[in-house]
């Protein structure tokens, strides 16, 4: 009698054993289906070979190629250039499986846009300022990269529009090769800010600009540039290898305008070389101190002990010298330039980079800057000055970047 009570119960246990198992298998089946699951008929298009991390059914794709939109994704080529920008979450283009992976969702429910780029000889990929960064995805061939900084904040208190000058962007240009399909990741610099947020902090210019003492003004611009791996340039230190080009951003004008006596403006240095230009003091007699200098290949601007790589001094004001005094915002670069002390006093602009050994055919162009034949950190001085992105220019407004494609590889 116990013995056949014995075996009631083991299989009893055996059949709720089993059925254990086989929930946790299927459960572990449409998870894992979930998790590499390819759609089919989705948004306006009828395959989208795409893989996410977790199954949405509320994922919106639109697909567009050269401008237009599309019912069908191309077939796969080394033709294409392929960027996917996504509201919430990040998106990039797989070459190898020739579909789209989306990470970092912030909600259910978001939206992609997946657009195809014909490339042929000369085709130019432009890339604005976002304030964020912007994966491409390119096949192997042979590109020309170009990055400029951003300038500097400008308009200070009693300046006439004449005045509100300074502080540019650099330029820089290289050409690189890839033999296989590569993710380009792009952080165009933000131009320093005049004003706070609405929750007064301040404005510096992204990537890397550097912070005014008072929240209102005096910003430095942000450097702009193109890596291997995802990243805003002071990140990035570690990983000095996969950093392909930068250009620098410029360092924030002094407040107060032209003195009598020197005829100098407050100007901010400007960004981009193998160094940053130098701010300037606008009052006769003033000790070099008080202005930013520019940042070097090996070291930030010297002005206080806080540049850090990759980003712009902040300028000291009242709490250093306690006068009332405001200082102005280095420029973000390879490295950042210093801060100014006063507000007569312009900061230093930051450095460009083109030192990466997978560039070729690159230099580096700045305003009114020192010239250096070194290979890689070649540098031209230019007075030519735009607020559009022209080759060998130095930039006003906000940075910019360019990829050309200057043909396929065997």
């Amino acid at each position: 009698m116990k013995l056949r009570r014995f075996t009631k119960n083991k299989k009893q246990k055996q059949i709720i054993i089993g059925a254990i198992i086989a929930i946790v298998l299927v459960i572990g089946g449409i998870t894992l289906y979930r998790s590499f699951a390819f759609y089919e008929e989705h948004a306006s298009f009828n395959v989208l070979k795409g893989r996410v991390p977790e199954f949405y059914n509320d994922v919106t794709f639109a697909l567009v190629v050269d401008g237009k939109t599309a019912e069908e994704i191309p077939k796969k080529s080394d033709n294409y250039a392929v960027e996917v920008k996504c509201d919430k979450g990040n998106g990039i283009w797989k070459q190898d499986i020739w579909g789209v992976e989306v990470t970092e969702l912030e909600e259910k429910t978001i939206k992609c846009n997946i657009e195809f780029i014909t490339l042929e000889e000369n085709k130019v990929i432009n890339f604005d300022y976002t304030g964020k960064e912007e994966i491409i995805s390119l096949p192997k061939g042979k590109y020309r990269l170009e990055v400029w900084g951003a300038q500097g904040a400008t308009k200070g208190a009693n300046q006439t529009e004449k005045e509100q000058q300074g502080g540019l962007g650099g330029y820089s240009v290289g050409e690189y090769t890839t033999n296989e399909g590569k993710l380009l990741y792009i952080n165009v610099g933000g131009k320093g800010s005049e004003h706070k947020d609405s929750n007064g902090n301040a404005l510096a210019g992204y990537n890397g600009g550097g912070t005014g003492s008072t929240p209102e003004l005096l910003h430095g611009g942000g450097a702009t540039h193109i890596a291997l791996v995802s990243g805003l340039l002071s990140t990035l230190k570690e990983k000095n290898n996969d950093i392909l080009i930068v250009a620098g951003g410029g360092g924030a004008n002094g407040e107060k305008g032209i003195n009598s006596d020197t005829n100098k403006y407050p100007f901010g240095g400007s960004g981009g070389g193998a160094q940053g230009g130098d701010g300037i003091n606008s009052d006769k007699g003033w000790p070099t101190r008080f202005y930013g200098t520019g940042a070097t290949q090996e070291s930030g601007g010297n002005n206080t002990d806080n540049t850090s790589y990759g980003k712009g001094d902040f300028g000291l004001g009242s709490d250093f010298y306690n006068n009332g005094y405001s200082g102005a915002g280095g420029g973000g670069g390879y490295y950042g330039g210093g801060g100014s002390n006063r507000n007569h006093a312009g900061a230093g602009g930051g450095s460009g980079y083109i030192g990466n050994s997978l560039l070729t055919s690159k230099e580096m162009w700045c305003y009114n800057c020192e010239k250096n034949e070194d290979e890689n950190s070649k540098t031209n001085s230019t007075t030519n000055v735009s607020n559009e992105a022209k080759s060998q220019y130095a930039k006003q407004g906000d940075g910019y970047a360019k990829i050309t494609y200057l043909g396929n590889i065997n």
